[in-house]
């Protein structure tokens, strides 16, 4: 019988590229509570390039690291309060229907 573990489990790996720091890889189930989106737009978005890529831990397993998904999304969070049109430039604006 083969055991997978729990897909919340996030894992904690030692970075061996001299910065000492330890890094958090998280499960798709956390990358997808964290960023709102769905596994089948996460893989297109990886496929486009614009989603961090995942990092194989053996097998068919893979995490992202917590530090890229939390960069990819400030730069969302940036990009559209930067944007001058939008929902959120929109909000209290009449529309003609």
């Amino acid at each position: 019988m083969t055991h997978h573990g729990d897909p919340r489990e996030r894992f904690v790996v030692i970075d061996r590229f001299g910065d000492g720091l330890m890094h958090t890889i998280l499960r798709l189930p956390d990358v997808k509570r964290s960023t709102g989106l769905s596994r089948s737009t996460i893989y297109l978005r990886i496929a486009q390039g614009t989603f961090p890529k995942p990092v194989s831990l053996g097998g068919r397993v893979v995490g992202w690291l917590e530090a890229e998904v939390q960069q990819w999304l400030r730069r969302r969070i940036e990009a559209s309060r930067s944007e001058s049109s939008g929902v959120g430039a929109t909000l209290g604006a009449p529309r003609n229907f």
